[in-house]
């Protein structure tokens, strides 16, 4: 895992499927969920993540759509322990974005889910 993030850094991503006004203007609002995904993900063929305020603790923005995004590269499981160059970025080769809405409990006016969300591979 290179990154993950939740929050709005683009206002041309993962635009607010209710097309509320506003909502996705903001373009510097995020946590940094590296650590999470992490520990979640690493070392594993398939991950699913769920991207709604309260599964992440907080929100970040209030009253922007927010997206997950997470950048990984696969490796073989040999090369795990083998330091990877990130040069130059790469096209994706997987990518999956599956959006679902939150329980009733769990959502909040300007939550989105996330499931499995790879943006780019490096």
């Amino acid at each position: 895992v290179a990154g993950a993030f939740y929050g709005r850094l683009n206002s041309s991503v993962c635009e607010d499927p209710y097309g509320r006004s506003g909502t996705t203007s903001l373009e510097t609002c995020f946590l940094d969920l590296d650590a999470v995904v992490q520990a979640e993900c690493e070392g594993e063929s398939s991950c699913e993540l769920t991207s709604c305020n309260s599964a992440v603790g907080s929100d970040p923005c209030p009253g922007i759509y927010k997206y997950l995004q997470v950048d990984y590269q696969c490796v073989d499981a040999a090369d795990l322990n083998n330091t990877i160059e990130c040069d130059e970025p790469q096209e994706p080769t997987t990518t999956t974005t599956t959006a679902t809405p939150c329980s009733d409990d769990d959502l909040e006016e300007n939550d989105s889910v996330s499931t499995a969300t790879s943006v780019a591979a490096l």
